[in-house]
């Protein structure tokens, strides 16, 4: 599990390294200062191996300007575009370095590594299954809201956002179930009961969990889903693990672009 965790940093990483602003990032020359009056703050650029002090300017500045200057701006944006790049590059190296060596300890990646007879008898002990589920008839939430929707497959959830997250995984191919009963317990030991949103069957016999969250504005909701969320993280699942988390928009819309580019680059290719 937690090398798919490395697997996925690495390619957000790479994804950051090759987005054009900061692939083509340079340091700019020059280095940034000011100096603070009962005027205000004006900020210099010193070149040529200058530097601010004292009560005149050196030789090799250049004046930028207030806070407020286009030119002061678009100076630290290239400063900070090349320490991205700078940063990423680096942290590249580490997880591939990482990656290379790295070795999970789940059951399930252990098994793989072990004669078939493991597998075979671990079945009864493993708590998730080792297979992906067959059909639609499986234990779920019966309580649906007044804005209750009919995906293109006959089943009803509950908003717009999870409507249009359903049909995505279904075009995808995914091998999914929506707001499937899972079993839990809390921290007195008590069984518990959570419907996730959507429960994503990978090959690789892993379970991801996917919750879709909306309304944080309204006080019940957000207590409700922060309990679930400590809940789950009781029972080891995790964000950026085998939890993944998504929220509206404050006007309330959803952001496709990121809906998509988390099953493109983190279901798809373990599905």
């Amino acid at each position: 599990m937690t090398k798919t965790i490395l697997q996925q940093l690495l390619l957000l990483i790479e994804l950051n390294i090759n987005t054009p602003s900061i692939r083509n990032a340079k340091k700019p020359a020059g280095s940034l200062y000011c100096r603070s009056s009962h005027l205000g703050t004006r900020f210099y650029l010193a070149t040529s191996g200058s530097f601010g002090g004292g009560s005149d300017l050196v030789r090799g500045t250049k004046s930028l300007g207030t806070s407020s200057s286009k030119d002061l701006k678009l100076f630290i944006l290239r400063r900070l575009r090349y320490e991205q790049r700078r940063r990423l590059l680096k942290n590249q190296k580490i997880v591939k370095k990482a990656l290379s060596s790295y070795e999970d300890f789940d059951f399930s990646s252990i098994l793989k590594t072990l004669p078939e007879a493991y597998t075979l008898g671990a079945q009864a002990l493993l708590k998730t299954p080792l297979s992906a589920p067959v059909g639609n008839d499986y234990p779920t939430n019966t309580y649906f809201s007044d804005t209750s929707h009919i995906t293109s497959d006959g089943r009803v959830v509950k908003s717009k956002s999870e409507l249009l997250i359903y049909e995505l995984l279904l075009a995808n191919g995914i091998t999914f179930r929506y707001e499937e009963r899972l079993r839990l317990f809390d921290d007195n030991g008590e069984r518990q009961t959570r419907y996730p949103d959507f429960t994503i069957y990978l090959n690789d016999d892993r379970q991801l969990f996917w919750e879709h969250i909306g309304l944080l504005q309204h006080d019940q909701y957000r207590e409700r889903t922060l309990n679930s969320l400590q809940l789950y993280h009781l029972n080891g699942i995790k964000p950026c693990d085998n939890l993944i988390l998504t929220f509206d928009e404050p006007d309330g819309s959803l952001n496709m672009l990121t809906i998509n580019r988390i099953i493109n680059h983190f279901i798809l290719p373990y599905a």
